[in-house]
């Protein structure tokens, strides 16, 4: 059987990441007033200066990477290795033990699966679909904003700031 994005998207997802979303949502007044600002207030997104990717078929397998193997980032690697459909490329993380403990695990599904220390490095050199982002808090915002600069997909859990 393939996994689809959507599918792997939320097996991955947990209860938990439902409770956090909470905390993101607007107000309907809140929305109205973000709609109603000046021209000169609201974001300009300009199509060509968005990432061009491929789209995915519907025989087409899911490349992603890891950054950060720590507890939950470990946890989500695991479940997402059952996948079909599914490949972890990479994963990225500081600590040797960790990184080194996931490569092997991705090489009996990915034989050339790959490792880095520094993420940076890991979006520019892979070619993927997706990105899980589980580091420590304080990383969180430099290592999705570089992912979806690269134009990949990102799931994380945690939050992006600690106020």
């Amino acid at each position: 059987m393939k996994t689809t994005r959507r599918q792997f998207l939320s097996s991955t997802a947990t209860a938990g990441a439902a409770g956090a979303l909470g905390g993101c949502t607007t107000t309907a007044k809140q929305e109205q007033a973000a709609m109603s600002a000046p021209p000169e207030e609201k974001p300009i997104v300009v199509a060509a200066n968005m990432p061009t990717r491929r789209a995915l078929g519907a025989n087409d397998r899911i490349r992603c990477a890891f950054i950060g193997i720590g507890n939950r980032g470990g946890s989500l690697l695991d479940s997402t290795l059952t996948l079909d459909g599914v490949d972890v490329a990479a994963v990225c993380d500081i600590y040797d033990g960790a990184r080194e403990a996931a490569l092997a695990k991705c090489k009996k599904k990915v034989p050339d699966a790959r490792a880095y220390v520094v993420f940076e490095e890991l979006l520019a050199k892979e070619k993927l679909d997706a990105v899980v982002i589980a580091t420590p808090d304080h990383l969180h915002a430099p290592a999705i904003l570089a992912a979806l600069e690269c134009g990949r997909d990102v799931y994380t859990e945690k939050p992006m700031t600690l106020t």
